[in-house]
């Protein structure tokens, strides 16, 4: 199943056992793929996430896929990007820790620069890293767009995985993700709902969340601002056009591409769990995507 449990930064401010029972459901309807950062949820979820799996990866590390980033220090007052090579084993050390696992599936520098992934000395020491066995794959979480056309060359060697954001408004990664196929570069997509706004729109997000988290993401950010017309024309058209598949569509779209290997999303309920999973393993007809990802070319401007 390509679907990972995600652990934003609203997982880092649940009650430990609205976090256990979560994660416990989660691994019961089939989950096995988690996905943190040692800096999400001021520094909390990471350690959360850990002390709901203690009990279920202690004996069976190998059936779970666990995946962290560093390179974005977060503090109180300001974020910072920090990706000299001792701070970089420092932190996947503390995640290995945090997660109460022995090594990371995948490790992703968080958000570097293309001069920051090349820090003297940091993919060396990475690549020391993995043969020590504390990290099986490197990888890279980006944004930007030229950064992922250059990685999906294979110009960096070791690098064997990338996170971006990918959903039917931001199909311009498309050729990107298929020449990351060529060379073996595994395409994990965040962001399959946009932020939700495939969805829902704003304020819905907002009322149902209750989390100014997201009011001020959609008011702040000019990365999420900018979706905000483009996905509201979307829900309209997939709502008047396929009533019945709608809350299905999003999602579908991206576990339909092949090419994509992963799909890290937030869960924060148990009816979200249900409705992820069951899409990630029935989603709807491929040429019902295809259809409304030529629309949205033909008719979005992002």
């Amino acid at each position: 199943m390509k679907i990972e449990f995600g652990t934003g930064s609203r997982f880092g401010q649940l009650r430990e056992d609205t976090a256990y029972d979560l994660v416990k459901y989660a691994i019961k309807i089939g989950v096995k793929r988690f996905d943190t950062g040692v800096n999400y949820g001021n520094w909390k979820s990471q350690p959360l996430l850990g002390k709901c799996l203690n009990y279920f990866i202690k004996n069976n590390r190998a059936e779970f896929r666990l995946s962290s980033k560093a390179g974005t220090h977060s503090t109180f007052r300001n974020n910072y990007k920090k990706f000299e090579p001792n701070y970089i084993e420092e932190m996947i050390k503390k995640s290995i820790n945090d997660l109460n696992c022995s090594y990371l599936d995948k490790f992703f520098l968080h958000g570097p620069s293309k001069s920051q992934i090349e820090t003297v000395g940091l993919l060396e020491r990475l690549k020391a890293l993995k043969s020590k066995g504390l990290i099986r794959k490197i990888g890279v979480n980006t944004h930007d767009i030229n950064l992922m056309n250059t990685i999906s060359t294979g110009y960096y060697d070791c690098i064997e995985c990338i996170l971006i954001d990918y959903n039917l408004i931001q199909q311009n990664r498309d050729k990107i993700i298929s020449k990351c196929k060529e060379n073996n570069i595994e395409v994990s997509a965040g962001t399959s709902l946009c932020q939700g706004l495939l969805v829902s729109s704003p304020l819905k997000i907002f009322f149902r969340s209750k989390s100014l988290f997201y009011l001020a993401r959609f008011v702040f950010s000019g990365n999420t601002r900018k979706f905000i017309k483009d996905s509201s024309k979307l829900r309209n058209y997939i709502k008047i056009k396929f009533p019945n598949e709608y809350q299905k569509i999003a999602l579908s779209f991206v576990i339909n591409n092949p090419n994509i290997e992963s799909v890290p999303i937030g869960m924060l309920s148990l009816k979200s769990l249900n409705n992820n999973v069951d899409i990630a393993l029935n989603p709807l007809d491929i040429n019902i995507t295809n259809q409304i990802s030529l629309w949205c070319k033909e008719n979005l401007s992002s």
